[in-house]
């Protein structure tokens, strides 16, 4: 590919503008960073070992330590300008797995530079490589090597060999994100064989990428960047109940992430992600088994009308009268007497046996039973996370 710099005069700047000319086989050059120019090289026969012959070129110059942006761009040009049908129609399967070794490699390369150890940031030499994944990731032949390769696991690695303190550069947290998210709307909405949601996310967890993922989601981003696919990945998350059950509960890295980024709070979030976060954390603690338990505990407790100690059920004493009221002790019964016979009126056998209406004093005194298991429900609902986060 060559690159030409045409001076364009607008009659107040004067700028450049970058031709990416490619030769086809007739020797007529197009520009392949225009939708015409891409279509017109795929079709042509010399687009054919294209991908394979240009990463030849791109290794070479790489190890002189030149730059090359300008030919692995052709990646992204063909990915971005070209349709998707176009895409994979006309580039063997063969061609993408010649990039994505490519990409594999030079990823493992970067996890062992020290400026990425020690300042979690790329030298522009570097962050190439994780710009032109990004409009691949967008076509589904790649995304389906990339899950029977082992891209994912090798970009885990990447994203976890910086220090423990230091978070990505949004440069690449932009990057890390925008690949995940399109490797998930392609494995659920254009495969082939349709993936379920549950499925691509135990394939990206299994990886280490989900958890990478999640944490790049807390580093702040420009007020423009936009997450296309995050509310369908959210939905996914949410729908797949036995996979947070077993991946989100707490001592999972992903369950233990998200406690971390609950409790330090939604600054530098994106609106609405921070809320999901906080959705699907009250989700995994309503399908735990010991915190229903607890809830069941509680509903079998009953308070003093006196001084609202809590006690289990059995251990109360009732109003002899009216058989509504509790109390834990004969003092409090006492105690509260003059407030309780204004309402306490006595309840027959007959009510008791047939199940007939009891009195207002009755009816009243079972609505505020009833009222506080709903409070006791609604108070646990509203406080999952806090509670989770405490835990």
């Amino acid at each position: 590919m060559k690159v030409i710099y045409k001076k364009t005069d607008t009659g107040r700047d004067v700028g450049y503008e970058a031709w990416y000319l490619v030769v086809l086989s007739d020797g007529s050059h197009v520009d392949i960073n225009t939708r015409e120019g891409a279509h017109a090289f795929l079709n042509d026969d010399s687009s054919r070992d294209h991908f394979s012959q240009t990463i030849k070129k791109c290794q070479k110059i790489r190890s002189r330590k030149v730059r090359i942006r300008d030919r692995e761009e052709s990646f992204e040009f063909l990915a971005v300008n070209t349709k998707k049908s176009i895409f994979r129609e006309r580039i063997p399967e063969s061609e993408i797995q010649c990039w994505l070794d490519y990409v594999i490699d030079s990823i493992r390369m970067m996890a062992t530079k020290q400026r990425w150890i020690k300042t979690a940031d790329l030298a522009d030499l570097d962050s190439a490589i994780l710009h032109h994944c990004l409009p691949m990731s967008a076509h589904v032949v790649p995304v389906a090597l990339a899950f029977q390769s082992d891209f994912f696991q090798v970009l885990a690695i990447f994203l976890k060999a910086r220090k423990e303190q230091g978070l990505p550069s949004p440069v690449v947290c932009d990057c890390v994100i925008k690949i995940v998210l399109n490797a998930y709307i392609a494995a659920t909405e254009e495969f082939d064989n349709l993936w379920s949601a549950e499925q691509t996310l135990k394939k990206l967890e299994a990886s280490g990428v989900l958890e990478e993922f999640l944490r790049c989601l807390t580093v702040p981003q420009p007020p423009h960047f936009q997450l296309q696919g995050m509310e369908e990945m959210m939905k996914g998350l949410e729908s797949s109940s036995a996979f947070l059950k077993k991946k989100f509960r707490k001592g999972a890295p992903c369950g233990d992430l998200v406690l971390k980024i609950l409790e330090y709070g939604s600054a530098g979030m994106q609106p609405g992600v921070f809320e999901r976060l906080k959705n699907i954390s009250s989700l995994v603690m309503a399908m735990d088994k010991s915190l229903l338990v607890y809830v069941e505990d509680i509903k079998k407790t009953g308070t003093c009308n006196h001084c609202g100690k809590s006690k289990e059920a059995g251990a109360l004493m009732q109003c002899g009268r009216c058989k509504q009221a509790h109390y834990c002790a004969k003092d409090c019964q006492k105690a509260d007497w003059k407030l309780h016979k204004q309402q306490c009126q006595p309840c027959t056998k007959n009510q008791e046996q047939t199940g007939e209406p009891v009195s207002k004093a009755a009816k009243s005194l079972s609505r505020k039973t009833e009222s506080a298991d709903t409070s006791i429900d609604n108070f646990l609902q509203m406080n999952y996370v806090y509670s989770m986060v405490k835990m």
